[in-house]
């Protein structure tokens, strides 16, 4: 089942021009995204395994960010908010965000145990260098078997989310 909308696109992000006075003019295009900047939350599949992440997938399209989270065997139910900080990770150190913390938060899923050869084996602090918005993704757990991970963004930005039961996946696009 696929809950939300994955808006994607490719569209420059600004254009140069000459004018006949010899100097240059840059204007900066928007980014034809639509989204929402309110709450959001989209329900997990059937089972009550707990979710474990297998991998994080940072990629950009034109002006817009996309980052998935595969997930085995089943896609947690999430929620997406923009929240203040301070944000400390799962060993209790702060996370700097340098920019606006927009917060994932996934209920009853876990990073797996790190012997798995299933489990996320990545970093817990992404910094893509490919991405527009996104400055970085840390990941912040908690023993209740929620796992969340904050985007730091350059701006407070409209968002769409989708997730999928099988493959087992959630999507968050930032524009």
């Amino acid at each position: 089942m696929v809950v939300g909308v994955l808006a994607l696109g490719l569209v420059p992000l600004g254009c140069s021009s000459s004018d006949e006075g010899g100097g240059d003019t840059t204007t900066t295009t928007q980014c034809p995204f639509s989204g929402t900047t309110e709450p959001t939350e989209t329900p997990g599949g059937a089972s009550t395994t707990v979710a474990t992440l297998q991998g994080v997938v940072p990629q950009a399209s034109g002006c817009i960010d996309t980052i998935r989270f595969n997930f085995t065997p089943t896609t947690p139910s999430a929620s997406v908010e923009y929240k203040a900080g301070p944000f400390t990770n799962s060993e209790g150190e702060p996370i700097t965000i340098e920019g606006t913390p927009l917060v994932v938060t996934f209920t009853g899923a876990t990073l797996g145990d790190p012997n798995d050869p299933q489990a996320y084996s990545g970093d817990n602090v992404i910094i893509p260098k490919t991405l527009n918005h996104v400055l970085q993704a840390s990941v912040q757990t908690n023993t209740a078997g929620d796992m969340a991970w904050v985007l730091d963004l350059d701006s407070k930005r409209p968002y769409t989310v989708s997730s999928s039961a099988n493959p087992a996946y959630f999507v968050i696009s930032i524009g």
